[in-house]
């Protein structure tokens, strides 16, 4: 509470590189940074605290508990692996804690707390350990606050590890989610812009800026957030939800094709069930493990405070009734079938005509003839589409009805088997509705808070009773619109480009393009847009594996990004490929500052053509342009005020960011080198007059 020495509103990650670097991103000048306040939210403000010498030991002294998810980072030397060294921190500290279990190290220091910290990162399986200040001894422990009873200890403090080996996270075993809805967490978040649900998961576990323990997921805009808090501190959200990993036994087969194996519902208990057994003093992830184990356990109560860990043989679709308020304990449902069925390829004109020869109304037997038929079946489920979300079919419509499907392929192929045109899916009854009816779609549907509507794409005449603009952050690419199970991906991108001159003309462009896009999530054609250079063929949205070549020493141009984003070794193409090179004495680019941010534009002389990316430095996932072919291209960087995603800083009434153009021949197009184009960019803000628009300064 000293007062900072500026402030900045950027990301967490980017507050914590620039104070490792003693670096001022206002004046660009060298700073002494001892430390800086991380205020959390989505609009994150990030204050430095400078170095003071001696001062500095009684910087703790001015420490303040603030209402709001606040965190202090306090700056020491240390030497650590090389595997920490792009952690955006090492220990996050508790005070006056310590973990009530036994240590597998002990050691006494001699100077300071330094010490246990090094030993603890040099240590694999070190993840905390306790200081106990005045007999100057650390405690080291293979196991955190998470997984153990912490408790109040006035002469300790709790220390746990950040950077934790990656063998450690999930040893001899596969990594698995647990899914809470509708819930967020009040920690610092990290946004790593428009993903589908599984790349979120993936980001997560490969994370190296801190140890992940959980997604935030926007089911509405695709936007991806990454925590290292878990749902035990959770808070209510309109639009997210949180899934978090736990580790399960490579020796249990996965028979799950959902992106989770539970879902959890916060401070409820199922009660008046006998229990199948109860099981004392066990961690979260122990206690999920062993539902897994167990054929018949269908679902958990879990007491936080006693650790009780209570197997249960019914399920919330079973007996809902049953599920009441409980400030003590959590309720975890499994979500996957415990039996693996092995499938047999039928095909579907033979199952369909089988049915429909019976010229009999559909009975429960039948219903459950029909469901055993299709899980043997493998069928072409290509052919429809997430429509919208929350709205199910009238009663009226409705051709039949059917529990227990597993997912929203299951519920398609029932579909296709009745000759049906669209269904409504609920993934939490597991419920699904078919319908055969030919009037228009808005009129035989309606809103609902736990069925999504999906259409076979011939159907599709109409768009949506709905649409949104207001979730779309400024400059961000559109995210795919992908159901729970990943099922398809439209691999749409778009950008704000050629912006308007005035504040009302580029908010009306930005709405016109997020409106267009949002509204037509199923139909072949390409989006409108300001421009035509970053606009993509969607014919590989759903690849054909039998067409996938291995070489890719000629990468094919509508498989830009598929190539560009590949987890593997960088690869150099050849001058033939024609991606990713364009003189750079043929580059001109310019800058518009609008009151929402810069539009940057790059025109080519003498009618030379790009094809590659441009991105926002340090932000390839989150803030990028694909161009295909163009002579003219932009990319729209919002004001950190209004979005973070592109990596910009705000100082003093001036936006500065740094925007590279690949061009190296080298992928992933985000592996940098000196062939590639790198461009400062800023602009300065008059407070009274944000409307007027005015030209950018670029450094080439």
């Amino acid at each position: 509470m000293d007062g900072p020495a500026f402030v900045a509103k950027i990301d967490m990650v980017t507050c914590s590189s620039h104070c490792r670097a003693n670096f001022d991103p206002a004046s660009e000048e060298p700073f002494p940074c001892g430390g800086f306040n991380f205020r959390a939210g989505r609009n994150p403000v990030c204050e430095f605290f400078p170095a003071t010498g001696a001062a500095d030991k009684n910087a703790t002294q001015s420490l303040k508990i603030e209402d709001a998810p606040t965190f202090y980072y306090e700056k020491t030397c240390l030497k650590i692996a090389k595997r920490c060294e792009e952690s955006a921190y090492m220990f996050d500290v508790k005070k006056g804690y310590r973990i009530d279990e036994v240590p597998h190290k002990i050691i006494n220091i001699s100077t300071t707390i330094q010490e246990c910290m090094e030993e603890c990162g040099n240590l694999q399986d070190c993840q905390s350990f306790g200081f106990h200040r005045e007999a100057m001894r650390c405690s080291f422990y293979k196991m955190t606050r998470r997984d153990a009873i912490i408790i109040k200890d006035p002469k300790m403090d709790y220390f746990e590890n950040n950077c934790i080996h990656p063998s450690s996270r999930c040893p001899n075993g596969r990594i698995e989610f647990v899914v809470t809805r509708k819930a967020d967490v009040p920690s610092f978040g990290l946004a790593l812009g428009v993903k589908s649900i599984r790349s979120c998961m993936q980001s997560c576990i490969n994370n190296g800026q801190f140890h992940c323990r959980s997604v935030q997921f926007d089911a509405v805009s695709n936007e991806c957030f990454v925590s290292d808090e878990t749902s035990d501190v959770a808070v209510p959200s309109s639009t997210l939800d949180i899934y978090e990993p736990f580790c399960v036994p490579r020796s249990e087969e996965n028979t799950c094709n959902r992106p989770y194996s539970f879902e959890k519902s916060i401070t409820s208990k199922m009660m008046n069930v006998t229990p199948i057994v109860e099981l004392p003093n066990q961690s979260t992830e122990k206690c999920l493990q062993k539902c897994i184990d167990i054929d018949t356990c269908q679902s958990i109560n879990y007491n936080v405070l006693t650790r009780v860990c209570t197997l249960l043989d019914k399920s919330k679709t079973e007996a809902a009734s049953l599920i009441h308020p409980d400030e003590n304990h959590d309720f975890y449902e499994t979500t996957c079938p415990k039996t693996v069925t092995t499938t047999k390829k039928i095909h579907v004109a033979s199952v369909a005509s089988t049915v429909a020869s019976t010229q009999q109304p559909v009975t429960t037997s039948t219903k459950t003839t029909i469901q055993e038929k299709l899980r043997k079946t493998t069928v072409d489920i290509a052919n429809y589409r997430l429509f919208e979300r929350n709205r199910e079919i009238l009663d009226e419509f409705v051709q039949e009805q059917f529990t227990n499907i597993v997912n929203v392929q299951e519920c398609w192929k029932l579909c296709l088997h009745l000759n049906c045109s669209f269904i409504s899916f609920s993934s939490t009854l597991n419920s699904c509705i078919v319908s055969n009816s030919t009037l228009e779609i808005s009129e035989i549907t309606r809103d609902s808070a736990i069925y999504d509507l999906y259409v076979h794409k011939d159907r599709v005449t109409t768009t949506p009773s709905t649409t949104t603009t207001t979730s779309e952050p400024l400059g961000a690419p559109k995210s795919p619109t992908s159901d729970d199970d990943n099922i398809f991906e439209f691999n749409e991108l778009f950008d704000i480009s050629e912006a308007s001159t005035t504040t009302e003309a580029v908010e009306t462009s930005i709405s016109t393009t997020v409106t267009s896009t949002t509204s037509r999530p199923t139909t072949t054609s390409a989006p409108p847009s300001t421009s035509t250079a970053h606009q993509r063929s969607r014919a590989h949205a759903l690849p054909n594996t039998e067409t996938i070549t291995e070489d890719k020493t000629l990468l094919p141009i509508d498989d830009l990004e598929l190539g560009g984003l590949e987890d593997s070794q960088p690869m150099q193409l050849s001058e033939e490929s024609g991606i990713a090179y364009v003189d750079p004495e043929l580059v001109d680019v310019s800058a518009q500052c609008q009151s929402q941010g810069i539009n940057i534009t790059f025109d080519l002389r003498s009618l030379a053509n790009y094809t590659g990316v441009v991105y926002a430095s340090e932000r390839f996932e989150q803030c990028r342009v694909f161009v295909k072919n163009a002579s003219h291209f932009s990319i729209f960087i919002p004001r950190p005020k209004h979005n973070s995603w592109c990596n910009a800083v705000e100082l003093n009434n001036e936006m500065s960011t740094i925007v590279i153009l690949s061009n190296d021949r080298i992928l992933p197009h985000d592996v940098t080198t000196k062939d590639d184009l790198f461009y400062q960019v800023a602009c300065q803000y008059n407070e009274k007059d944000e409307a007027r628009v005015n030209q950018g300064i670029v450094v080439g």
